[in-house]
């Protein structure tokens, strides 16, 4: 069954001519090469976005001004600031 199937394959004409064969192969590596260093690039890309995000985010965060618990001379807060007076809220 396989020695039918052999001669039929002997006896037909190659499909692709084998001359440009190396040359094809070649192309194709240097093909994926390009496709494989493109994908990489967005991926990279990508990353630096979302690190650059979470670094804004996070310093964002951190940097958020904090009220002060205590009551000094030039808290906004302070119950007896003239703002606070004429305005009539209270802290």
């Amino acid at each position: 069954m396989i020695d039918s199937e052999i001669r039929k394959l002997a006896a037909q004409e190659p499909d692709h001519r084998l001359d440009r064969l190396e040359r094809d192969v070649w192309a194709r590596l240097a093909l994926r090469e390009r496709t494989a260093a493109s994908r990489l690039l967005v991926l990279q890309m990508a990353l630096f976005v979302v690190a650059v995000g979470a670094s804004a985010t996070a310093g964002y965060q951190r940097a958020r001004p904090n009220h002060a618990s205590e009551l000094s001379v030039f808290s906004p807060r302070s119950p007896l600031n003239a703002s606070v007076l004429l305005t009539g809220t209270e802290p």
